[in-house]
């Protein structure tokens, strides 16, 4: 009888131990397989503070424009080629940079925006015309150069040399969007690689 019973307990005793083991195994394999598919899911699009030029990104960044004193904390004014221009204080580098390659990539463009109409715009805290979502205007990382030479809709004048070169830089230019901006300017790059990439004169 003794016998039977230790059998019985032994046996009872190794069921034990391989139900751990399977459900230690079985534990391990799912979270193996929850890692995998965290790794190896497809790829999600990105949030909308993620995309760079967006209004939640621009305000993740920039600031919010209806913030009270907005304005006197984060609006500047710069000379870009002879206009007052007025854009966020982390954002200036970048502007003074497209400046430079207006200058270098396009002289003779470039005095005319100096000596022409006044047609150059910068900050002004508004929304995307027929949208509800703040225009990058409003938190001074867009500008408008020659506006009535690249009005909206249409092909415009800007040299290409200078839209490609600003591309490359990190910028974006309106006529690229999908109904043409061509005299609209922005910055896509966030304040803290404007600063790692710029000199303060851009």
């Amino acid at each position: 009888m003794d016998t039977v019973n230790a059998a019985r307990s032994s046996q009872t005793v190794r069921s034990r131990v391989v139900t751990r083991r399977r459900w230690v195994v079985g534990l391990a394999l799912v979270v193996l397989v929850a890692v995998l598919a965290l790794f190896l899911r497809p790829d999600q699009p990105p949030l909308p503070q993620e995309v760079a030029g967006s209004p939640a990104w621009a305000l993740a960044h920039y600031g919010n424009p209806d913030a009270r004193h907005f304005r006197d904390r984060h609006i500047v004014e710069i000379d870009f080629l002879g206009e007052p221009m007025y854009v966020n204080k982390n954002a200036k580098r970048h502007f003074l940079r497209l400046a430079n390659i207006f200058e270098a990539r396009a002289p003779e463009y470039a005095a005319t925006i100096a000596g022409g109409e006044t047609d150059d715009w910068s900050y002004f805290n508004r929304d995307i015309r027929g949208e509800r979502s703040k225009s990058n205007h409003a938190f001074g990382i867009a500008i408008d150069i020659n506006a009535l030479q690249n009005v909206l809709g249409t092909a415009g004048d800007i040299p290409m040399e200078v839209v490609e070169e600003w591309r490359v830089e990190g910028g974006a230019w309106g006529g690229d969007f999908g109904r043409p901006d061509p005299m609209h300017f922005e910055t896509h790059l966030t304040p803290r690689e404007i600063k790692e990439r710029y000199e303060p004169d851009g």
